[in-house]
């Protein structure tokens, strides 16, 4: 199971991150990629109260707010998908 959710992580990083910087991507898939991982972030974190699952839900608000156009910040948005893009080569490598 954690293979998969390094695979998403990794997936919707990819989509996030060429949205935000290359405009490559419709808009609707980036947004349900945030959505995802606040959806994920908000469940994993209160089920299992770990704090990296709420780090998901801030990464995801965070993104969201970009892929908005509400707030945008350049380095922390690059922040923030590598962070999503280490925790998803580290889900999936692991397993």
């Amino acid at each position: 199971m954690k293979k998969i959710f390094g695979l998403l992580h990794l997936l919707f990083a990819a989509i996030i991150g060429l949205f935000l910087f290359l405009n490559a991507v419709p808009f609707s898939f980036a947004v349900i990629g945030c959505v995802y991982l606040i959806g994920k972030g908000i469940i994993f974190g209160l089920s299992k109260r770990i704090i990296l699952s709420f780090l998901d839900a801030i990464a995801g608000m965070i993104l969201l707010l970009a892929v908005t156009g509400l707030f945008s910040n350049l380095i922390l948005n690059a922040i923030v998908i590598i962070f999503l893009i280490q925790k998803g080569a580290a889900y999936f490598l692991r397993g």
